[in-house]
């Protein structure tokens, strides 16, 4: 047996996909345990099941240790997706590239892990203000996109600032460009409404995606190059 299903994954491509190779049936997956944009990838064959689980999982447990890596908190998302898909495909072993040897994970140690997370979340939301965790440990809820871009002197350039509602409730922004000595702005203020739980991407192929305010300046005439 092996898990055929699909959905709709990053730029139109499938997660839950199978196909053959060699006497091998491989699947595909969203598996967001070391990164947001992490996959996993199921090998059945031989009788066995190895899941080849990259950063995400080692012998010691889940590895999360980085803010930026956008691991979310909360049921069905971030290293709890993949502990739940573990507990589907119950793979033989666990291959992560960095250790010497597979590994395999009882359905115990997964359970306890999945306490822990539950833990976790709550212990965030106690010590901070935020409505929920997600916003204490995702340092990129609010984000600009492109990350960078060029511009010629005199020429327009446009800005989305981008938002992720980790929180239950709609939500509005309002965001308003700050901006240095001659340049100016088409518009004073955006403001968006936020859907509560968006997905973390504006990618509309995820269930909910983010939304974003667009800004467009302009480039003085006048406006040096920042280097040469």
């Amino acid at each position: 047996m092996h898990l055929a299903e699909q959905g709709a994954g990053r730029q139109g491509h499938r997660t839950r996909e199978s196909w053959t190779w060699h006497e091998f049936t491989l699947t595909a997956f969203h598996f967001p345990g070391q990164t947001f944009y992490h996959s996993g990838l199921l090998a059945e064959g031989h009788g066995k099941r190895v899941f080849f689980a990259g950063d995400s999982g080692a012998p010691t447990g889940l590895d999360d240790y980085c803010c930026g890596n956008r691991v979310f908190l909360g049921p069905g998302r971030g290293s709890r997706f993949c502990l739940d898909l573990w507990r589907k495909c119950a793979p033989d072993y666990i291959v992560n590239q960095h250790q010497d040897r597979a590994f395999c994970l009882t359905p115990e140690q997964i359970a306890y892990m999945d306490e822990m997370l539950k833990e976790r979340e709550r212990l965030i939301v106690e010590i901070t203000p935020w409505s929920h965790a997600n916003f204490a440990t995702d340092e990129w809820w609010i984000r600009t996109y492109p990350y960078e871009q060029e511009a010629a002197a005199g020429a327009s350039i446009s800005i989305d600032v981008e938002f992720t509602n980790h929180g239950a409730q709609e939500t509005e922004a309002t965001v308003a460009p700050v901006l240095p000595e001659g340049w100016v702005s088409e518009e004073p203020s955006v403001r968006i409404t936020a859907p509560p739980e968006t997905s973390g991407s504006r990618d509309a192929a995820l269930p909910r995606p983010d939304c974003a305010a667009r800004i467009t300046l302009g480039v003085p005439p006048a406006q040096r190059p920042a280097c040469t």
